[in-house]
């Protein structure tokens, strides 16, 4: 009986350290893309109304002076249904990738580092 605990606990071991290394691979992950995610969902929220030739507002004879644009593609209009529609998506996405995530990792690594 004392042999097949020492082989449980042996494969527990092995496995704590795979779940281990797994979890550093992620971190890993996270840390290498994860300004360029953020960079990418806070372009979303970068709107300016059109400006002219000279850096002025369009005059009313072209678009309103109201309109704005993304900054990232002028084809889209921060005015759209469409664009509204996915707002609360971007909300989320931002708040998951700027606040959760690296406060998950710092509450992880002070965990880690008490425990060893």
């Amino acid at each position: 009986m004392r042999r097949y605990n020492k082989a449980v606990q042996v494969d527990k071991l092995e496995c704590s350290r795979g779940v281990e290394s797994a979890m550093a691979g992620a971190m890993l992950a996270v840390c290498v893309f994860h300004s360029s995610v953020c960079a990418s969902v806070i372009d979303f929220f970068n709107c300016d109304p059109p400006t002219g030739e000279h850096g002025y507002e369009v005059a009313p004879g072209g678009v309103h002076m109201h309109m704005r644009f993304l900054v990232k593609d002028y084809s889209i209009s921060c005015n759209s249904a469409k664009y509204r529609a996915y707002r609360p998506y971007a909300s989320i996405m931002l708040l998951i990738y700027a606040v959760v995530f690296p406060a998950g990792s710092t509450s992880q690594l002070n965990l880690s580092r008490f425990h060893h």
